[in-house]
């Protein structure tokens, strides 16, 4: 590759092909060169790759907010917080992500072995379905109970708890209403663990269905 100035403007020849990363430092050069010529002669590498991102934006979604660690790490803590002012039992918690993985479990010492699994299932079956486990619960229960009890072998069989009962809450964006996880709380009464999943959902300022605690 050579240049050569000719009449005041530039002109370049391309002897062999250009690595990508030789055309990003080209085009940098040029830019920062300060002459309206440099930013000229970019035109042609950079209409290339304007296309390419064009078609590429049609193939792509955009990408939804995110459930972040320390989101979830506050919304446990928050939850057990509330658990012990309001002195319920001890509880265990799980917060998942917008695609079910668990970000965050915490258990109290004096939860029994089977509540951490069921609180997983509770935050399983919103994330699951969109919908809070008291939802679900109200939604198929009694008149629907089998529809439910198939539900709940579909989730076991694919390896995605699920538990429709109270104390799982469906947690979305404030702005823009995309689900971005879902909390589980279980080893107090139903309410109890709704109750604080509700609480630690909304200490990070999130949109949680049920909006409102049944015990407020």
């Amino acid at each position: 590759m050579f240049w050569r100035l000719s009449s005041g403007a530039l002109q370049w020849h391309l002897s062999t092909p250009l690595l990508s990363a030789e055309k990003a430092v080209l085009v940098i050069w040029l830019i920062f060169s300060g002459c309206t010529v440099g930013w000229l002669a970019c035109l042609p590498l950079v209409r290339p790759w304007a296309s390419r991102q064009a078609k590429m934006s049609q193939w792509l979604a955009a990408g939804n907010p995110q459930l972040t660690l320390e989101a979830a790490d506050t919304m446990a803590s928050a939850a057990i917080a509330e658990c012990k002012s309001k002195g319920f039992k001890d509880v265990s918690v799980f917060v998942l992500d917008g695609t079910g993985r668990t970000l965050v479990s915490k258990t109290m010492l004096g939860v029994p072995p089977l509540i951490p699994a069921i609180a997983e299932a509770k935050a399983g079956a919103a994330i699951g379905t969109h919908a809070s486990s008291r939802a679900l619960k109200d939604k198929y229960v009694p008149d629907r109970t089998p529809q439910l009890l198939a539900m709940t072998t579909i989730g076991a069989a694919t390896a995605q708890p699920f538990a429709a009962v109270p104390g799982g809450v469906l947690c979305r964006d404030t702005a823009t209403g995309a689900v971005i996880g879902a909390i589980g709380v279980s080893g107090a009464s139903a309410d109890e663990d709704e109750h604080c999943a509700i609480v630690g959902a909304q200490a990070c300022m999130f949109k949680t269905e049920p909006a409102k605690s049944a015990l407020q």
